[in-house]
């Protein structure tokens, strides 16, 4: 099962924007310096495991909110609606056989890629962060702020996706675009999920990429690598590697980290409910997002 973490660094997971990549983190201290199970790694010399599964519920396309900061150089858009949030539901089962249960809070991005597959870096990577379901009312208690726990991460690269536009990218940039319209454009989501072949991926015990690097969370990372175009790519590019103001003109990638004595396990194909799908009021749930 996962471990949880103190509530008091919850406020650190989208901190990917101000954290200083002079050195792509390889002078960060305490926990990012000495912890064992920290985040990204390189996803090479994966065991096999059929047991493993991805399935969310309910996910849901949603408007940018007008706290969207135009200078973040991740672009972290936050899900908008917390009723309709904390309906969507993503089940990870484990190579052990057992599962736990997170809610979505918000993506990002980080180009070049965080995670290395052989050594090689991706283009581009987005981090789809989830909370414990739960966790902000523990046992009825008072509320708190929610404990991140999962991530899902999904890999663009103009040679290995395709150097064609993506749909995803291009209707998330038309939402930022069309935030403060009076009908908002809204972020495809759902819609991107379940195009998503989520039956490859890697899963291991990780970290947060930014400090304080606090340990315990999920990591799943896809094996399909999405298109993404030349002019997509230049609108990351741009404002990382190649912005010489931005920590030297590197990206906001953090160093590779070793895996230790953690196993880095590959989702062998289980079949067709290897998905993300949705979840509706009739016999049988709709296999599409």
């Amino acid at each position: 099962m996962f471990r949880t973490f103190s509530s008091a660094l919850f406020a650190s997971v989208a901190s990917a924007a101000a954290a200083d990549y002079t050195t792509n983190g390889a002078d960060w201290n305490d926990l990012c310096e000495f912890g064992k199970e920290q985040s990204p790694i390189d996803l090479t010399g994966a065991t096999d495991n059929g047991k493993m599964e991805l399935i969310g519920y309910n996910y849901y396309d949603f408007k940018v909110n007008t706290s969207f900061k135009t200078t973040d150089v991740t672009k972290t858009i936050s899900f908008d609606t917390d009723a309709l949030r904390k309906k969507a539901e993503l089940e990870l089962n484990f190579a052990d056989g057992s599962k736990s249960y997170f809610q979505p809070l918000q993506f990002h991005f980080h180009s070049p890629s965080e995670h290395t597959v052989d050594g090689k870096h991706y283009d581009l990577e987005v981090h789809f962060v989830h909370t414990v379901r739960g966790s902000d009312n523990v046992a009825g208690s008072v509320p708190q702020a929610e404990m991140a726990g999962a991530v899902i991460g999904v890999f663009f690269d103009t040679a290995a996706g395709g150097d064609y536009e993506n749909a995803f990218i291009k209707g998330m940039d038309t939402a930022i675009l069309g935030r403060g319209l009076s009908v908002k454009p809204k972020v495809p989501v759902r819609d991107f999920l379940s195009r998503l072949d989520m039956s490859e991926y890697w899963s291991y015990d990780g970290s947060l990429t930014t400090p304080p690097c606090t340990e315990g969370l999920k990591w799943s990372v896809l094996k399909q690598v999405q298109p993404i175009s030349a002019a997509q790519l230049l609108s990351f590019t741009k404002n990382l590697e190649g912005n010489a103001a931005f920590a030297g003109g590197k990206g906001n990638n953090r160093v590779i980290q070793l895996l230790n004595d953690r196993t880095l396990y590959m989702a062998a194909d289980v079949g067709a409910a290897s998905y993300m799908m949705a979840s509706v009021a009739i016999a049988a749930a709709v296999l599409s997002f």
